[in-house]
């Protein structure tokens, strides 16, 4: 696989709307209105028939890499049963979404879930069983997405006539350019460290760095944003995606926004903040110094 930089992390909800207001709190910026990824052909392994599907998400405005969080759905690839937190890793959009599933499927890796336009895989996330309770999400051009508001009515037109998911006010702010996460690092928690590092190279193409002070983790080597794979200790929850490392100008004003918007939080020692992971449906932002 050639390694791609990560689009954006996907978190996986039992309520969009809470989850909505909390992360937007916790960034300090917006995300897009709750909208409807709609398609006519889904399958999977769990159902591996056809069928219709509405996937209820909303966006964050930060791009490179950008949030997506998305509302559980009856069955299948975002079903109750993947648990809140962190669901998948997205890339950047393949110019032959059926060549990635046939190179994934050499891997032993299938699709969790997927929608099919007039005989292309034009979105799919692959089986998170393989790669530590973490799916991959792949994603082709194509006139089949449909994504529509929350009512089920189409999503606004910019005046040059593309279409957007964010309100005016957004727009008006950040105009073409939608402003950057500040997201450097993603944690990943695995059980293996040798065996996620083996599979995670294969699937991604990413090269990893163990890291240099005797702890059991090991990072990409050039990539922005960054995957730490992190070997648990002792009894934990689960595997998988934990964590996101944003870089802020000043740690001070940012635990003053964090306590202003009543944002729980821990400050280690002005170093690092974290956001308490119970807010953020199990999941966490940490904070660091870009001057660091």
């Amino acid at each position: 696989m050639e390694p791609l930089a990560i689009a954006h992390i996907g978190i996986l909800v039992a309520d969009v709307e809470t989850a909505r207001r909390n992360w937007a709190k916790a960034l300090g910026a917006s995300f897009s209105q709750i909208v409807r990824y709609r398609s006519t052909a889904w399958s999977g392994i769990a159902d591996p028939v056809p069928h219709a599907n509405d996937l209820r998400q909303t966006i964050y405005v930060g791009v490179n890499p950008s949030i997506e969080i998305q509302e559980f759905v009856a069955n299948g690839s975002h079903s109750p049963s993947r648990g809140e937190g962190g669901h998948h890793l997205s890339f950047p959009p393949v110019s032959d979404n059926n060549e990635r599933r046939r190179e994934l499927a050499t891997l032993g890796i299938g699709m969790a879930g997927g929608a099919n336009h007039e005989g292309r895989w034009i979105i799919q996330f692959s089986d998170p069983q393989k790669l530590n309770n973490v799916s991959t999400e792949w994603v082709e051009e194509s006139e089949g997405h449909l994504d529509l508001k929350d009512d089920g009515s189409p999503i606004d037109r910019l005046p040059d006539g593309s279409a957007t998911i964010f309100d005016a006010e957004t727009t008006r702010t950040f105009g073409a350019h939608r402003p950057q996460s500040d997201i450097v690092e993603f944690g990943v928690l695995v059980a293996d460290l040798g065996k996620a590092i083996e599979t995670w190279s294969a699937v991604t193409g990413y090269a990893f760095d163990a890291a240099g002070n005797g702890g059991r983790s090991a990072v990409t080597r050039g990539m922005v944003p960054a995957v730490r794979l992190v070997e648990a200790q002792g009894n934990f929850a689960r595997e998988g995606l934990y964590c996101a490392v944003v870089e802020t100008k000043s740690i001070d004003e940012t635990i003053e926004r964090l306590r202003s918007a009543k944002v729980p939080f821990v400050d280690e020692s002005g170093v690092k903040v974290s956001v308490d992971p119970a807010y953020l449906n199990g999941f966490s932002l940490q904070f660091v110094s870009a001057n660091i």
